[in-house]
């Protein structure tokens, strides 16, 4: 209804008759021609992004658990972190 009001609002009239009409009815139809082609083409993009169609074959699932690696890395930063609050705080070395 909106391209309708919009259309109307610039002079494009009815006129009488059946090539009247469709003359009129083609400055309406070329929006909406467009709007649902730029309409398309988002719904397209949105439905590439979600990978609809991509493949037919389900993607397994796979519980992710910590390792040694892990655990390891973990202690290795809080460490860090113990030696950098000691260094800063009891030795008084470092900006803050």
């Amino acid at each position: 209804m909106s391209i309708i009001d919009a259309q109307k609002a610039r002079g494009a009239g009815d006129e009488k008759g059946l090539t009247g009409h469709v003359r009129s009815s083609i400055p309406i139809m070329v929006p909406m021609i467009v709007n649902s082609i730029k309409m398309a083409n988002n719904l397209a993009l949105a439905m590439l992004n979600r990978g609809y169609g991509y493949s037919r074959q389900m993607t397994p699932l796979r519980q992710i658990s910590f390792t040694r690696r892990d655990y390891a890395v973990c202690a290795l930063a809080v460490l860090l972190t113990a030696v950098g609050v000691y260094l800063r705080f009891w030795l008084r070395l470092g900006v803050l």
